[in-house]
């Protein structure tokens, strides 16, 4: 591979994997702010997934089960002056129990408008009849804006086991593989430019080419090694031949001074047994 091609496959992986990283933030951060309040403030609108066909109709404003809906975030004081008609997003613990579940339905009467105390009728256009509980100015998250459509199925399977796999678990992965092969990368750069210097190879030889260089000059780094060793082992067998030299010269001289000595005590004795007589 040219260093050009080489240059755009680095472009390439380096525009996938930011990709990646931001979408896994994105879900990452999505799914913190959503167990608090049920929804995620981006640039001022939420987005949700219809679970049920209650909004379902013929109108623009309709929507139905799978379909994904932009929701405009209210201010307190917007959510004290809304019409009849407005399709409304609010907290309905009616329907799961729990406190953070969200319904969507339009307004069909306002009572006390005008005042903190406004509350709000409302009713699924596909059902027969208004909901139970009035809602609540403090209970609204916003005002319906537009309708993405089945895109809402998608968004849907990210939230499931099997699409936090995908989504997460396999690109963190391949980030972690990515980063991995740029510091592999970075490793094998630096010991061939150092080869370069060293004059081992060229800047224009062949990986073939260079691996071959680097398997000449192994051989020569093992070859001095072996002779190394062996110029060790031979210095190692002189000096102890030249030890074992120098102990028999010792002991030849301690043979030679015993018996001198010998000679000598026979020498006085027989000068001891002459004066005797």
């Amino acid at each position: 591979m040219t260093k050009k091609a080489e240059k755009a496959v680095n472009i390439t992986v380096d525009v996938i994997v930011g990709i990646i990283i931001v979408f896994v933030l994105f879900l990452c951060v999505n799914v913190i702010t959503q167990k608090d309040k049920g929804y995620t403030n981006i640039f001022g609108k939420a987005y949700f997934v219809v679970q049920t066909d209650s909004m379902k109709g013929d109108g623009e404003d309709n929507f139905e089960s799978g379909d994904l809906i932009v929701v405009n975030i209210l201010s307190d004081e917007e959510k004290l002056n809304l019409q009849t008609g407005d399709i409304i997003t609010f907290y309905d613990s009616a329907i799961t129990g729990e406190a953070n579940s969200l319904n969507s339905h339009r307004i069909t009467a306002v009572y006390n408008a005008g005042t903190t105390s406004v509350t709000y009728t409302t009713k699924g256009d596909n059902n027969e009849i208004a909901d139970t509980y009035a809602v609540q100015a403090s209970s609204i998250v916003g005002t319906f804006s537009k309708n993405l459509g089945k895109i809402g199925k998608v968004v849907s399977w990210f939230s499931t086991s099997t699409g936090y796999f995908v989504c997460v678990i396999i690109p963190s992965f391949l980030i972690v593989a990515y980063c991995a092969f740029n510091l592999y990368r970075v490793i094998r750069d630096n010991k061939r430019q150092k080869a370069v210097e060293n004059g081992v190879i060229t800047e224009d030889m062949t990986e073939e080419e260079i691996a071959a260089a680097k398997a000449k000059e192994r051989e020569l780094l093992k070859a001095e090694l072996m002779a190394e060793l062996e110029a060790e082992k031979a210095a190692k067998d002189a000096a102890a031949d030249a030890e074992g030299n120098a102990g028999g010269e010792d002991k030849a001289k301690e043979g030679d001074s015993g018996l001198q000595t010998d000679e000598d005590g026979a020498k006085s004795g027989t000068d001891y047994t002459e004066g005797e007589n």
